[in-house]
């Protein structure tokens, strides 16, 4: 390790060592990391994983971890995470925005200038990164809809990358980059002119409906699992009559059934435990196989 930060020191990336990884995501939930790694410009993140890539040391790339579950032992890897690459910039209706910014600040703050077209996504506190890798989406919105080009670095190509909306593929929860190695480093953004206080009004309609019919008192990760056959994986498990079980501090959120909330104390053992309960129950009741639509983190990687 002694050679990794002697990199990061010459290459001013912020770092930390032994960091207990509940503090970073918000199930709060996890052991902790060897090392939580801050690029602050795009080089900085290239390089980071370049170097990481190049030496076989484990790593895995997150925003917020508001859809990412650690593990409870010790990630003996690098956590980079890319919560400072959080620019972005206007010209005309295009947004030019890093893979860091959180998408329900960057609604907000294009609100204010008059781009709309994603208000839909407000409340959602994943990173724009995140949210295209996995065409994040609610209320009838998606992520990629908007999405014009992004610029992309992969490692075993040592190449950056920049794709057109086509090229992204684009479907329900999914996009080129799942199962890639592709880092996914901005992204241009095609919004729409509307005036502010539309946009601001259907925003506050949507962070009401989310206080209303969302476990927000709480840390999740969301909604867990994708849709079923085109039916709500919520409206799936509350039909198997699943709301409120509990495995040790995890519980099925009384109120949104597709929520497993921490109520305290809760593991990473007990989470997934309640995952394989629902999803066995739900495939034993309905004959439907559930799909998680969070990630997970072993001791090793993400999977």
């Amino acid at each position: 390790m002694n050679e990794l930060f002697d990199f990061l020191i010459k290459k001013d990336v912020e770092h930390k060592i032994n960091q207990p990884m509940a503090e970073y995501t918000s199930i709060r939930i996890g052991g902790t990391a060897a090392v939580v790694a801050f690029p602050s410009t795009e080089d900085q993140l290239i390089d980071l994983v370049r170097y990481l890539y190049k030496r076989d040391i484990t790593y895995t790339v997150v925003g917020r971890m508001t859809n990412v579950l650690p593990c409870d032992g010790e990630y003996k890897g690098v956590i980079v995470n890319t919560k400072r690459l959080d620019r972005y910039r206007r010209d005309g209706n295009t947004v030019f925005a890093e893979c860091g910014v959180t998408a329900s600040s960057l609604i907000m703050r294009l609100s204010v200038l008059g781009l709309g077209g994603i208000e839909s996504l407000y409340g959602i506190p994943g990173t724009l990164g995140g949210m295209i890798a996995s065409n994040a989406g609610a209320y009838g919105c998606e992520i990629g809809e908007v999405v014009k080009s992004v610029r992309a670095y992969s490692p075993s190509l040592d190449k950056t990358i920049t794709l057109s909306h086509d090229e992204l593929c684009f479907s329900y929860r999914n996009s080129v980059f799942s199962g890639s190695d592709m880092l996914i480093l901005s992204a241009e953004l095609e919004l729409t002119p509307l005036a502010p206080e539309i946009i601001s009004s259907k925003m506050g309609k949507i962070r009401q409906k989310r206080i209303l019919t969302q476990p927000l008192e709480y840390p999740s990760l969301g909604s867990v699992f994708k849709r079923a056959n085109g039916i709500s994986a919520g409206q799936i498990i509350d039909n198997c009559g699943l709301k409120g079980l509990s495995v040790g501090g995890a519980m099925i959120s009384p109120k949104h059934a597709g929520f497993i909330v921490n109520t305290g104390g809760a593991t990473a053992a007990d989470f997934r435990d309640l995952v394989d309960i629902i999803k066995g129950e739900v495939n034993r009741q309905r004959g439907v196989t559930l799909e998680e639509e969070i990630k997970y983190i072993s001791s090793s990687a993400v999977k």
